[in-house]
């Protein structure tokens, strides 16, 4: 559990009139196990609860509204874990929180202070609170990348400190979740490398559903184009790397041509699947003239040594016949023929 006093909720929902946090306290479990976790991973969410446990509630409350729980990488999780499960409750169960069960059966809730909320401004609320749970999943999902690429940058060693530390732990932990940034098997491991291909706005969230397509385009689409040889060659490629650009904006193509996660009109997909045979043959082509320069290559080596054996052949001809004959050495003989007349 990461959300437990009414001040708490009130921070991270500040519309909310809820008198009492426990009334929610199954909608928040449930939203917790179901949204946060799995983004988490398992091993991360439980040492989240275990540091809050070990917290007080209160002095947490007051670094948020004094801003200082960014000095505490640990807090600074919290915050954003409770934002996102905070609305993610509410966006689940808006509508339920309009009925009331009791003795007479099920009413709608009602009072002399508010006026009934129509379905449309209902269906609005529970529209701004997914919203904002998405808004905040995709801000912990960037606070958590760039805390994985602080750790993976080299710091000298009088610079390690307990944030750094906690930073360290919370990326160790992370890492076993599917949610973790890099995924290294892909050519395009990060949302980051996927944006300039496919806009998905920056969201993570849309960028790890979009990870299963993404793996079978791999093997089913581009390896049986283009051979067993051809991903793993392009996961050691620079970023400039032609060959790698032109793979991206094939998997682009045939990403609009069938996931399901982005809903794009037929339109849309129809261009995309022309895109993929122009970029398909595009690579097909780039690939036959990186062939042909390679054979041009080795023809030349085996020219140029081929020459330089023969060179060295003529050369030792020449030695071996400039020697000539040399007076005074052993084993010399002189061989005169009479003089016929």
């Amino acid at each position: 559990m990461i959300l437990f006093t009414n001040q708490e909720l009130r921070l991270q929902i500040p519309s909310n009139a809820v008198d009492e946090v426990a009334n929610l306290q199954g909608m928040l479990d449930n939203s917790e196990k179901d949204f946060l976790k799995p983004r988490l991973g398992a091993s991360l969410y439980d040492r989240l609860c275990k540091y809050y446990a070990d917290i007080e509630p209160n002095d947490f409350c007051d670094t948020i509204i004094n801003g200082t729980y960014t000095d505490n990488p640990w807090s600074e999780l919290l915050v954003y874990a409770q934002r996102m499960v905070a609305n993610d409750a509410m966006a689940q169960n808006v509508e339920k929180q309009i009925l009331s069960v009791n003795g007479s059966g099920i009413n709608v809730a009602s009072s002399s202070d508010f006026a009934a909320a129509t379905k449309d401004q209902i269906a609005q609320g529970k529209e701004s609170y997914r919203q904002s749970a998405m808004t905040s999943l995709n801000n912990m999902l960037s606070l958590l990348e760039g805390w994985a690429k602080e750790i993976n940058t080299p710091m000298p060693i009088e610079a390690e400190t307990k944030r750094h530390e906690a930073i360290e732990e919370i990326v160790t932990l992370w890492q076993e979740s599917q949610y973790y940034y890099y995924h290294k098997d892909l050519l395009f491991p990060t949302c980051e490398s996927l944006q300039p291909y496919l806009d998905i706005y920056g969201n993570r969230d849309k960028f790890v559903r979009l990870i299963p397509d993404m793996l079978f385009i791999q093997s089913e689409y581009l390896e049986e184009a283009f051979g067993e040889d051809f991903i793993p060659r392009l996961l050691q490629a620079d970023e400039n790397d032609k060959m790698l650009k032109k793979a991206r904006q094939l998997v682009a193509a045939y990403l609009k041509q069938r996931t399901s996660v982005i809903n794009f009109d037929k339109l849309t997909r129809s261009l995309a699947h022309d895109d993929a045979i122009t970029i398909r043959e595009s690579i097909h082509r780039l690939l036959k003239k990186e062939k042909a320069e390679a054979q041009a290559k080795l023809d030349a080596a085996k020219e140029e040594s081929d020459l330089a054996k023969s060179d060295t052949s003529n050369e030792s001809a020449s030695d071996d016949s400039s020697e000539g004959y040399k007076n005074n050495q052993p084993g010399s003989r002189i061989f005169v023929t009479p003089l016929l007349c």
